[in-house]
């Protein structure tokens, strides 16, 4: 059965241009469109439903939002890839 947990944050290792908020459940981009991959801090497990909130959005630019799953534990991945 899948799971839903409500306290789900962030991995303390994210890209440069995020920043997190002092309970690590809000990541916010700072600047750029590049160096922002964040990751949730337990993994997923099998059949888990996870819930991404856009809260608020910059005006002036034109992109994209890339929402995406890793195998990888993020503790490993230094640098942080630019992209996804």
């Amino acid at each position: 059965a899948a799971r839903c947990r409500l306290t789900a944050r962030f991995h303390h290792v994210h890209g440069a241009n995020v920043r997190l908020d002092a309970s690590r459940t809000r990541a916010t981009r700072v600047e750029s469109f590049a160096h922002g991959l964040c990751f949730s801090q337990e993994p997923l497990a099998p059949g888990q439903i996870f819930l991404v909130e856009i809260e608020e959005k910059e005006r002036g630019w034109c992109g994209h939002l890339r929402v995406g799953l890793t195998a990888l534990d993020p503790q490993h991945l230094q640098p942080v890839p630019e992209y996804s």
